[in-house]
């Protein structure tokens, strides 16, 4: 069985999407309890996580735990998985 140069390259984005969704994800749980937020691997994840999260232009959610929701992220994991999706079909046909 040979190996297509496009599943390939499809498989790492599809890789590449989902670490980048769940770095988003760990952000949103960082950043939803306060005090998880002050830790320094937790800054560390904060900023690549608002590094990679694009910026729709919506306002945070105050938590009743000290922190915040941010709606730019959940948007951002939405897009980040339905591209995962469509580029996961476009290697199973190829």
């Amino acid at each position: 069985m040979s190996t297509r140069p496009t599943r390939v390259f499809a498989t790492i984005l599809m890789d590449l999407f989902i670490v980048l969704a769940v770095l988003v994800t760990a952000g949103i749980v960082i950043a939803f309890f306060g005090v998880l937020s002050s830790q320094a691997w937790a800054e560390a994840v904060l900023k690549i996580a608002d590094i990679v999260t694009i910026p729709f232009g919506l306002s945070n959610i105050k938590t009743p735990y000290g922190g915040y929701f941010s709606v730019n992220a959940g948007i951002t994991v939405m897009v980040f998985l339905v591209a995962e999706w469509m580029i996961s079909v476009v290697r199973q046909r190829a």
